[in-house]
């Protein structure tokens, strides 16, 4: 090739690349948008979509306002009913994105629409802007051959052809925009918790966040995992079906006489505000079912999720016996019935057990096991002699830069419980009895032929070279 040629030919590829880059590309986006006949919409400027399908009921949804750029969205006939916002802005968002293919031309239209489908439209959504404006889009029948759905819209002559899976996101109905988890609430925000169930009736309070308390017979503390865990099965309480105005008819639901029911007290600054959740079984097993109080709907749920709200005062106890971690301790002496007496000390680097070196992994095993000793139940009658003979006394004193505290944890006789054989245990002298089982209670037993270090075995070749 000459140079000439070459010139030539440079010349032709940089002409093509600047019709692509100046003038073919810049004008393929323009159709691209100009075919998104809803690209301009601003989801902050609509006021209403109603959707009408072709089966199912008709709906509208209004736009109630919770922030700039951030709409939220009731129906415009049970404004009290709770949408979800993420859905509702997912269709907006389809259809602003919707790519319009045509028109197709009259020759191909016909005049008659019925042919595809727009004389009775699949489905019809509607938008109404703040400025009064509207915007509308009708669909019809899906080609097969195409897999794209004819839509018709408002204002714009022709019929065009639409992405089938854009017009699936879009064709949704009233249930499909609602909100499947219509309690919510922040877990830092509740006051107060009042369960009644089957197990009874349990009061829970949260004088500062995180900290909670089970008022027994007095306020004890509350396990902060079980009872944030029962806040959030509240919470997820998941809806199957509603049944619209279904408060005005709660003996069919059950829900006259509640299986259980949850009252939530929240802080507002100083207003109070309470969510009553309450739960019903119907008759011939026909579901399981709840509301709440200023609920517009009952609100079908699969058993499985009211189940773990059905809490007795031990399940949200603090049932761990000892705020304590095995690194805290400074010394154990342990007496009773159950074995000699043991003596662990903590050293430099390591521990003694009654003055000899001791197995470090053993004795750590040993303290982990004793501070989570666990309460299977908090007894109300406990016999005058549970605990006259200990079968197992503790007595651990903490590092002096924790206070130097001594703690006593006496474990007495054995008794039968529904979860097998269990002893009576308690911390101090005056602490609340409660009932570990039997094998934990034995676990913690020290054992100095156990905790002591092992002299490592002179190999039979090494005695023999002696």
């Amino acid at each position: 090739m000459n140079f000439k040629k070459t010139v030539l030919l440079a010349c032709v590829l940089v002409a093509a690349v600047l019709y692509l880059t100046k003038v073919s590309e810049p004008r393929r986006k323009a159709e691209l948008e100009k075919d998104k006949l809803f690209a301009a919409v601003d989801v902050t400027q609509v006021s209403r979509l109603s959707e009408t399908p072709k089966e199912g009921a008709p709906y509208s949804i209004m736009s109630v306002g919770a922030g700039e750029g951030s709409p939220a969205w009731a129906f415009t006939d049970l404004p009290t009913a709770k949408l979800d916002d993420g859905a509702v802005g997912g269709l907006i968002s389809t259809l602003k994105g919707l790519t319009f293919e045509g028109p197709l031309s009259d020759a191909e239209v016909g005049g008659d629409l019925a042919i595809f489908g727009l004389a009775a439209p699949t489905l019809t959504i509607t938008l109404q802007l703040k400025d009064s404006s509207q915007k509308e889009v009708a669909f019809g029948k899906r080609s097969e051959y195409l897999n794209k759905r004819y839509a018709k819209v408002s204002g714009a002559p022709g019929l065009y052809l639409v992405d089938e899976a854009a017009f699936q996101s879009l064709n949704k109905g009233r249930t499909d925009v609602r909100d499947k988890t219509p309690i919510s609430f922040n877990t830092a925000d509740v006051r107060e918790v009042i369960l009644d169930s089957s197990f009874g009736r349990i009061v829970i309070t949260q004088p500062a966040v995180g900290e909670w308390k089970v008022l027994d017979s007095e306020p004890r503390a509350g396990s902060k995992q079980d009872i944030e865990i029962l806040l959030s099965n509240a919470r997820d309480l998941t809806v199957e079906e509603f049944v619209d105005g279904g408060e005005a008819r709660l003996s069919e639901f059950g829900l006259d006489k509640p299986t259980t029911t949850m009252a939530i007290k929240l802080r507002d600054g100083l207003k109070e505000i309470s969510i009553r959740v309450i739960v019903g079984e119907a008759p011939n097993s026909n579901g399981t079912f709840f509301t709440y109080d200023g609920a517009p709907s009952v609100f079908k749920v699969a058993a499985d999720k009211v189940i773990p709200l059905r809490k007795g005062v031990i399940d949200l106890r603090d049932r761990k016996l000892l705020n304590a971690q095995a690194k805290d301790i400074e010394k154990l002496v342990s007496g009773g019935t159950a074995s000699e007496p043991v003596e662990i000390q903590s050293a430099a680097m390591d521990w003694t057990v009654n003055g000899k070196i001791s197995d470090a992994v053993f004795v750590e095993d040993l303290l982990t096991n004793i501070v989570n000793l666990t309460a299977i139940d908090f007894p109300k009658a406990v016999p005058q002699d549970a605990f006259s003979q200990p079968f197992l006394s503790l007595t651990m004193t903490k590092k002096r830069g924790l206070g130097g505290e001594t703690v006593v944890v006496t474990v007495g006789k054995e008794t039968s419980t529904a979860q097998g054989p269990a002893r009576y245990v308690r911390v101090g002298e005056q602490g609340e009895v409660a009932l570990v089982r039997d094998v934990e209670a034995k676990r913690v037993i020290p054992h100095e032929e156990v905790l002591v270090q092992r002299p490592t075995p002179t190999p039979a070749s090494a005695q023999a070279a002696r």
